[in-house]
């Protein structure tokens, strides 16, 4: 956003593969990014209104285990690293999110199951492990759907010196609680209220024969109350009757799937679903997912190959939830919604930004995210409104006193200029090459003026609004501009680089004065550790907040250029950053991260505290 102050006077192609979290920015080399981190788990329930982090995509970015359908038109789903539940409405917006016990948290405990009842009771399962790796407690814990803790439903005791490993929950139209017990080779039929056995199905051994389950189970109920189980390592679907006994089994058709038998035999089951129309509906995978339904002969009827294009759903286990006449399907950051009757693809959830980059906020509380499909308007609520600039690349954006948004454009050269409702307000060809603008309004010009670097030349050059140069500062004083930011003093804030050629690597962070000499240089490796600085902005107290894409973290210093704090590390949970490019602060002193390597922008208050609302 535009600040108001009174004042007496080749970046090339950005390549980003955010799996390897490698960024190529040619002038300064290569930037690899550290592996992600582990969250926050405290406090216990986290409401999130749906403003920040911007660009998740709906149902969030996280890895997600487990789903289930809950009353209220919402779905539940758990991730197994993040260690949380989430509660979502069906279009995605995140509601709550469940951190659970930590003793349970991978690798010293794991969460094995999931299920919501018809009242909205969430049960999960839980499993604690000892310093050597073997399970010592296996429980499931009742959360309701606002995250208050309801209680333990049942704790497991060993049997033959084992857990369960109870690994699906199913509810019948009572809400009794069906469990596959993994290591037992059954399916268990426990009271709602007493948790008391009341039924089991299988013979309980493991084998191929009638009863027995080779493999994870997966199950479903019908309405009377028979359970069909299907298990992983084989190609059958088995029925039982209420009471437990064995009753037929059918072949389902796991052999047309395009990859080798001996493969798909071995293929994790996701979910076994039977459908409203009598047929049943299962995800499976080994490199690629697959959803596909068959009939009760084990005729098929239809199969979605999860490797293909826009349906595309890859990582294992593939997991589902039915709503209605849809079936939404969900692992990592994609969700994709299909007729369950049909499997046609109804619509889909991506991320909003790809690879955030620039960011600006208006007076309204809207936010404009730039990335590499041009820029996106957040409202106020977090919902990406409108998308526009299709085609261009902007590092950074930023927008004058009337709302004009302004962006380099890195792929023409022009400085362009918007309208906030999208439409090209015109554009300015600048002298040498632009990577990066600040713009502020000039009190005593009563205008607003644009801090533009020229990198090739060596310059911040200061522009009005319709391109004609009113000045320049930092000439002799530094090499080849990356960023710039201006201060109340009239003077600015540049990230350098070393030369002006490819590959060029980041050389200081400069605070040139209004009169264009040198207040202070912080070089690599001094305080605050820099690495590549992107982003720079101002706060009201004179300290500066930089960016450093290479560092993965934000840095303040003051204004006479002293390291005072670091914010964040390498990571994707919040709080941390991979590759942040720029840094906005807005008049409450929140300050705002664009993250390329995260796609998203994260909120921070004035003491670093990241903000979801």
């Amino acid at each position: 956003m535009f600040k108001k102050f009174s004042t007496t006077f080749t970046l090339m192609a950005f390549v980003l593969t955010t799996s390897a979290c490698t960024m190529s920015l040619d002038r300064f080399g290569e930037i690899i990014s550290p592996s992600t981190g582990d969250d926050d788990q405290t406090p216990n329930v986290t409401v999130i209104k749906g403003k920040f982090p911007l660009g998740q995509p709906a149902f969030n970015l996280q890895h997600k285990s487990f789903l289930s359908a809950a009353p209220g038109n919402k779905f539940v789903s758990a991730s197994l690293f993040e260690h949380q539940i989430y509660v979502a409405t069906a279009d995605g917006k995140i509601l709550k999110s469940i951190n659970l016990p930590a003793a349970a948290k991978w690798p010293d405990g794991e969460i094995v199951s999931l299920g919501v009842d018809s009242t909205g009771l969430i049960y999960i399962g839980l499993i604690e492990r000892d310093g050597g790796g073997n399970p010592v407690r296996e429980y499931i814990q009742k959360y309701n759907l606002d995250g208050v803790p309801q209680g333990i439903f049942k704790e497991f005791t060993q049997e033959g010196g084992t857990l369960p490993s109870a690994q699906d929950i199913t509810f019948d139209s009572s809400d009794n609680v069906y469990l596959a017990m993994t290591y037992f080779y059954q399916i268990r039929k426990y009271n709602k209220t007493t948790g008391a056995q009341m039924a089991a199905y299988g013979a309980g051994t493991s084998g191929s024969a009638d009863g027995e389950f080779w493999g994870n189970a997966k199950f479903t109920l019908d309405a009377t109350g028979h359970v069909y189980v299907v298990d992983s390592w084989s190609d059958r679907l088995q029925k039982f009757l209420p009471n437990g006994s064995f009753d037929s089994k059918i072949t389902w058709p796991t052999q047309i799937l395009p990859v080798p038998p001996a493969t798909v035999a071995y293929s994790n089951v996701g979910n076994l679903a039977l459908l409203s129309d009598g047929n049943f509906l299962i995800s499976q995978s080994d490199s690629n997912g697959y959803l596909f339904a068959f009939d009760p002969t084990g005729a098929l009827l239809y199969i979605t190959d999860g490797s293909a294009g826009a349906t595309q759903f890859t990582s294992s286990p593939v997991v589902f939830a039915e709503a209605g006449n849809e079936v939404y399907v969900m692992n990592s950051n994609t969700t994709r919604v299909y007729n369950k009757f049909t499997g046609v693809l109804a619509r889909k959830y991506d991320p909003t930004l790809s690879n955030a980059l620039g960011v600006a906020r208006d007076s309204q509380g809207n936010t404009y995210v730039s990335d590499m499909g041009g820029i996106k308007r957040f409202d106020t609520t977090g919902f990406n409104d409108l998308s526009f600039a299709a085609g261009a690349m902007m590092y950074d954006i930023d927008m004058d006193s009337q709302g004009i948004i302004y962006g380099a454009n890195l792929l023409t050269g022009k400085i362009m200029k918007y309208n906030p409702d999208g439409t090209s307000a015109g554009e300015i060809t600048p002298t040498g090459t632009a990577y990066f603008l600040d713009i502020v309004h000039d009190k005593d010009l009563d205008i607003d003026v644009i801090y533009q670097t020229d990198a090739a030349n060596g310059l911040i050059r200061k522009l009005n609004t319709s391109g004609v140069e009113l000045g320049t500062l930092g000439a002799g004083n530094i090499i080849s501009p990356i960023s710039v930011a201006a201060t109340a003093d009239g003077g600015v804030v540049v990230s350098d680089a070393a030369n002006t050629g490819p590959g060029a690597p980041f050389r200081a962070l400069v605070k040139i004065n209004a009169d264009n000499t040198v207040a202070w240089t912080i070089l690599p490796g001094a305080a605050g550790n820099l690495a590549t600085i992107f982003g720079i902005a101002e706060d009201t107290d004179g300290s500066i907040l930089v960016a450093d894409a290479g560092g993965n973290k934000v840095v303040r210093f003051s204004a006479a250029g002293a390291h005072m704090t670091t914010y964040g590390q390498a990571g994707a949970a919040a709080g941390d950053f991979t590759m942040p490019v720029d840094i906005i602060l807005d008049a409450g002193r929140n300050f705002y991260v664009s993250e390329a390597g995260n796609s998203r922008v994260q909120k921070f208050n004035s003491a670093g505290v990241v903000q979801a609302e």
